[in-house]
């Protein structure tokens, strides 16, 4: 009422009605224009405020729909069946056994070829880390040193991290022959990621630790080098 009241005098105002001229009725007409100005405006804010609210809603809704979506996409993936997880260990499994097999004939760098050449990729021996140009290099420089290599895995330990990732731990026995050296005996863990790429699987990371570091470096060491 406080509001209709300073309107009302307002527009007598305007009208003239103060001033003597005018009539009362056109003063209810200004008034009720006026009422009815205010009343469209209001309607035209709520009308206005209620659509954000419906656009900010659908759009919530739609945040919410596409990340449902997400998640069921995503655990689609991961619901491989035993038999496919299976499948796809011995697809990765295939290519380590490979590489331990060209390790046993001596034909390292054939094995390498198994390996990735990203510039992200490292592989560690005797605790070094190698680049793949690296760890060829270091086999080419030994390779005509080694008479016998043989290599048995012992137990076959794999880890399907997605169906274009399998880790693998393996315990290896070792028998190693260079040249001038006694045969040698030994363990060893092997470890490694294999990669599903463009070319196929290829490993993209490596580890071989050995379980008596100290007794693989006195054995290595040629006879007439050894202190007396």
């Amino acid at each position: 009422m406080r509001n209709f009241a300073i309107l009302y005098f307002w527009r007598a105002e305007k009208v003239g009605l103060s001033h003597g001229s005018g009539s009362l009725k056109d003063v209810e007409y200004g008034i009720l224009g006026a009422f009815k100005r205010r009343i469209k405006i209001r309607l035209i804010h709520q009308i206005g405020n209620r659509k954000n609210i419906i656009m900010k809603k659908f759009r919530l809704v739609t945040i919410v729909i596409l990340s449902l979506i997400m998640q069921s996409c995503h655990t689609e993936e991961k619901q491989l069946t035993e038999s496919q997880e299976k499948e796809l260990i011995a697809s990765a499994q295939e290519i380590v056994l490979k590489v331990f097999e060209y390790s046993n004939n001596l034909n390292f760098e054939k094995g390498l070829e198994h390996y990735s050449e990203a510039s992200g990729s490292y592989y560690i021996t005797d605790g070094i880390m190698h680049s793949l140009d690296e760890l060829k290099k270091e086999y080419r420089e030994i390779g005509p040193s080694v008479e016998r290599l043989h290599n048995t895995i012992e137990s076959w330990n794999a880890q399907l991290v997605s169906k274009d990732v399998v880790n693998f731990t393996l315990p290896v026995h070792l028998k190693l022959k260079l040249a001038g050296i006694p045969e040698f005996e030994g363990q060893l863990i092997w470890t490694g990621t294999v990669q599903n790429q463009k070319e196929g699987w290829k490993i993209i990371q490596s580890h071989e630790s050995w379980l008596n570091c100290a007794e693989i470096a006195a054995a290595l060491i040629p006879e007439n080098e050894k202190p007396e």
